[in-house]
């Protein structure tokens, strides 16, 4: 029911992920920087996250009022500990930003051999190893706005409906070797 627009680039792993944006304020719209592997839902590839994981840099949810001009960062993998079935999730946090929706501000993610290390506007937030380590293998950074599903959609005046997520420049660095 819900719709992503999605831009997808090369796979990288490992390196430095950064975001300067424009957060999308509209009710029921959700604005995410995010990392992801090919299989990081399923046990028997993601191996709790060395095999792949879901790296959810920030996530802006306008259509929750506890987390206005705030998102959050979370990890989501499966097989930690050896858990065959569900999915594991780390969320790190809920964090304050510079008026997300009318300003720009950036959102970064530091991926090293050890830990995720996140950041807003070059501020450090949260650093994790969630499960049973980080993801040894490439992934896909992805852009994405979520819009409303069609229920809450059907709800808005569509003639004058006008609505965005402002990327000013999406920055990644690796090292070399």
């Amino acid at each position: 029911d819900e719709i992503a627009s999605k831009a997808i680039i090369n796979l990288y792993k490992q390196g430095y992920f950064e975001i300067r944006c424009i957060c999308n304020g509209e009710p029921y719209m959700w604005s995410a920087f995010w990392i992801q592997a090919d299989h990081p839902y399923e046990a028997e590839y993601s191996q709790g996250g060395i095999g792949g994981a879901e790296i959810d840099i920030f996530e802006s949810m306008s259509h929750n009022s506890t987390f206005t001009n705030s998102v959050t960062s979370t990890v989501h993998c499966a097989g930690v500990n050896g858990v065959q079935e569900g999915i594991q999730s780390a969320n790190l946090g809920t964090f304050k930003a510079n008026n997300i929706y009318s300003e720009y501000n950036t959102y970064g993610l530091e991926w090293t051999e050890d830990e995720y290390i996140f950041y807003i506007n070059g501020v450090e937030t949260a650093r994790t190893s969630f499960g049973n380590g980080v993801s040894q293998v490439e992934e896909r950074p992805i852009i994405s706005l979520v819009v409303p599903s069609s229920d809450k959609f059907d709800l808005m005046d569509k003639e004058t409906y006008n609505t965005q997520f402002t990327i000013d420049y999406v920055k990644i660095y690796q090292k070399e070797g």
